[in-house]
């Protein structure tokens, strides 16, 4: 039985699998505020310039990429420093920068922290939104950001959380834990209370072990919503799925128009970098 620490699975699962983000679709149309940038009024893509995959075997160390702005004529703007992770964001990107930071970055240079420690690559909704983790010392805040600039927050308080999967209605699939607890799939909704779906009762340092864990997703690609069920495979390329009723675990919570950077909370203290 594999068991996965929230470390290990923060920064190797998390983290490692989302190199890929940004690279497979195109970006939102522009909003407008890309002008006075090279190229005509399409948002640029991404595009990977370099990258940095020199880490010891065994480690925790992330590949860093460096990025730029490429236009539809054909010009480039490169993206100041480097990035762990990104997903084109309106018309520019959100990157989680050598910090850690979850940073919007505009064709134009113009740059916004919205979380001051990331707890997992972002990733992006079907109708442009973006989901993001907000992390503390000891928890996790997930949020979703409109195009519009309304950010709301799905859950808050998780021991961890990452391999975000947002689905075409809105909700939002991921593996999570609470604190003590161990890594399983979880379901957060706007105005709806986050629920665990699997290995929820288990606890970290159970004496007995974990009979029945269920093993997590291999990809967030594959983490999807089929009727009243999550559906994935494993790493072993063995299909599992959970019903999406589990136990509740919050109260939906308020959202907030416009989101302020995502730094510690009041009475919390947070690990990394200012």
């Amino acid at each position: 039985m594999r068991r996965v620490t929230m470390r290990t699975f923060w920064l190797s699962v998390s983290f490692g699998l989302g190199l890929a983000c940004g690279s497979g679709g195109a970006p939102p149309a522009n909003n407008g505020s890309g002008s006075g940038t090279p190229g005509a009024s399409a948002a640029p893509e991404i595009e990977v310039l370099a990258t940095n995959a020199n880490a010891p075997p065994g480690s925790d160390a992330v590949p860093h990429m460096r990025l730029a702005f490429r236009y539809a004529d054909g010009s480039r703007r490169p993206i100041d420093g480097q990035a762990l992770a990104y997903v084109p964001f309106r018309d520019g990107v959100a990157l989680v920068d050598e910090r850690r930071q979850l940073v919007l970055v505009a064709p134009g240079g113009a740059r916004r922290v919205l979380a001051r420690e990331s707890g997992a690559p972002p990733a992006l909704g079907t109708a442009g939104e973006l989901v993001y983790v907000a992390r503390y010392d000891l928890s996790s805040d997930l949020h979703v950001l409109d195009v519009a600039g309304r950010d709301r927050v799905l859950a808050r308080g998780l021991a961890s959380a990452g391999l975000l999967a947002p689905q075409p209605d809105g909700r939002v699939l991921l593996v999570g834990a609470q604190n003590g607890g161990v890594a399983g799939v979880w379901l957060a909704a706007i105005d709806a209370p986050v629920r665990c779906l699997t290995n929820c009762a288990f606890t970290t340092g159970a004496q007995d072990g974990w009979p029945g864990f269920v093993p997590l997703p291999s990809t967030a690609e594959g983490l999807r919503i089929r009727g009243e069920l999550a559906t994935w495979q494993d790493s072993d390329g063995t299909s599992q799925q959970a019903p999406l009723r589990g136990p509740s675990a919050s109260e939906p919570p308020a959202a907030t128009d416009p989101p302020e950077p995502a730094g510690p909370r009041p009475g919390a203290t947070r690990g990394g970098a200012p």
